[in-house]
Parts: structure tokens; sequence; C-alpha cells
């Protein structure tokens, strides 16, 4: 014994708009001279071609696609925003660093008794401060320029950092997306 599979429920307009078509249909054949030809063949023809009418307009051969669709677009649209996000936040951390490297290094150099204390300070302090930020101390520069004498008193120390930034995910070293520059003053007063 055959199981009847029970009929989709369709809103009563689109189903009275499919009837309409279908019968339209039938009474363009017959108008032909058409024989409608009876028969359980004919019949589920028949009735295969009223559910694609009361489908619309999508076949067969569609159903999935929309999934496809929307995961390969996903993917190839929000995988660049996601790497121009990640450099993006690379830079800004290379640019807080260069900041707080240039500030520190003034500083240190300010409250240095001698050059040669001030110049081992400094680096140990901009290799802290770099990997802190999460940046390369490799990839930083600090140059320092003094108005007299320096260490000194009544002395302006200025430190000027160049920090280059790496692209994200790139497994050379010469990738690099750009460079970010900071620079800072300390002034030494007199001891007395």
């Amino acid at each position: 014994m055959t199981r009847i599979e029970p009929a989709r429920r369709l809103d009563p307009a689109r189903r009275r708009d499919a009837t309409r078509r279908w019968d339209r249909a039938r009474r363009r054949d017959v108008a032909r001279g058409r024989r409608l030809a009876t028969g359980r063949a004919v019949t589920s023809r028949l009735a295969a071609a009223r559910r694609r009418l009361c489908q619309g307009p999508r076949t067969q051969g569609e159903r999935g696609s929309v999934v496809v669709e929307f995961l390969g677009l996903g993917v190839l649209l929000v995988a660049p925003l996601i790497y121009v996000l990640v450099t993006l936040a690379q830079f800004q951390a290379a640019s807080l660093a260069a900041v707080t490297i240039a500030d520190q290094a003034a500083r240190i150099q300010a409250q240095a008794p001698d050059a040669a204390t001030a110049e081992a300070r400094r680096q140990v302090a901009v290799a802290e401060m770099a990997r802190g930020h999460g940046v390369d101390p490799a990839d930083v520069t600090v140059s320092m320029r003094c108005d007299s004498a320096c260490p000194g008193h009544n002395v302006h120390v200025h430190a000027e950092v160049r920090i280059s930034v790496q692209l994200p995910l790139m497994p050379t070293q010469g990738a690099r997306a750009g460079a970010v520059h900071s620079s800072a003053t300390a002034y030494i007063p007199s001891n007395g």
C-alpha cells in the first residue's frame, strides 16, 4: 500500500493563483486540440508540474546554494577585513609604545648621573617597554640629542623613537606595513 504524503500548506492567495495558472494551462491545451490523457503516470506528472507551479521560481538544482554563497562570500569579504583590523591594531600598539618609549627614554637620559649609565638604562628600558606593548625590540630605533652637554644641568633632552610595523602573518622580516614616529623632551633643572 502506498502512503500518500500530506500536501504542503499554502496561503490562500498563493494557492488560488497557482490553481488559476493550472486551469489556464489546461484550457489552453484543450483549445489547441491536445487530448488530456488519463492514467497514473500522467496524473503524477501533472501533480509534479502543479507542485512546481505552486513553489514559485525556485528549481531543484538551486537547493542549498544560499548556504554556499553565504559562506563563500562571507569568507571572501570578512577575511580581508579581519586582516586590516589586525594590521591597524598593530599600528595602534606601535604608536602607544613609541609615545611611552620616547617619554621614558628622555626621562632616563635626564636623570642619569653619566652618559654610559644613561645608555645602559635606556637600552634595558626600551627593550622591556617594547615587549610590554607587543613590539619586537629589534624594530625600535631611539635617537637622543641634548641642547648642551648631556647629562648636565639646565639641559633639554630630546628623544625620537621610530618603530617599524610588520605586516601580520608574514613570515619574512622584510614585509613592513609602515613606521610610527614619536618624540619627547625632558628638562634637567639645576641642583641649586
